[in-house]
């Protein structure tokens, strides 16, 4: 018999021979996985008093799922999220790429996040205009009473020792760096990505690669 009759055959066989599972459900292991899901709030390691071994709690514990199984119906909740977990009063950030596009951005929105300092790491010897009028601009801005700052660095990504430099020198003036954002890149649009170069791939990866690796 041709091989090909043979699997029609075989296929007609399983299809004929095939009978619907129907999955057996126990009523006590139904029961029992239940009253595990359901069980008692006051038994769920989210509450307060069940976080005790689970390391040092904030100030301001308790926070998120914690504070409403603990809070009182009548209690009217305060959001934490953006005054202390999320907050980034005080910090000190670096961001590579940021003397302009999405860099800039990046460095104006940690500062409006709360950021005292955002140092920009670029390879123009000077920050452009671009950058020039953004220092400006939140340094007037409503609430920050001139608390955050853009500071600019000229330097090249690639280079690991120069930019580790910058970090320790960063950490020494501020005494704390506490992000750093991989925004440095570069883009050839006169090139067809269909026909990009070798060697002109290479100096993208670099960039892109071992920049934000260093």
């Amino acid at each position: 018999m041709p091989l090909g009759a043979q699997s029609a055959r075989l296929g007609q066989s399983l299809v004929h021979n095939a009978r619907p599972v129907i999955p057996s459900l126990s009523t006590g292991r139904a029961t029992l996985s239940t009253a595990h899901a359901l069980r008692s709030a006051s038994k769920s390691p989210l509450r307060m008093e069940n976080q005790k071994n689970v390391g040092h709690l904030p100030s301001y514990a308790p926070v998120g799922v914690s504070a409403a199984l603990d809070a009182s119906p009548s209690s009217t909740p305060k959001p934490t999220l953006f005054d202390h977990e999320f907050s980034l009063a005080d910090r000190v950030a670096l961001v590579s790429g940021g003397n302009r596009g999405l860099g800039l951005e990046m460095a104006m929105s940690l500062v409006e996040a709360g950021a005292r300092v955002v140092y920009c790491v670029d390879l123009p010897k000077q920050p452009g205009e671009e950058w020039t009028k953004v220092k400006e601009y939140v340094g007037r801005m409503q609430g920050k009473a001139g608390q955050g700052r853009l500071e600019y660095i000229s330097a090249d990504t690639r280079d690991q020792e120069a930019m580790w430099r910058i970090g320790e020198k960063i950490g020494d003036t501020e005494g704390r760096m506490d992000a750093c954002v991989a925004a440095a890149g570069i883009l050839k649009p006169h090139t067809d990505c269909l026909d990009y170069p070798a060697k002109q791939f290479q100096e993208a990866r670099r960039i892109h690669s071992t920049g934000s690796a260093n």
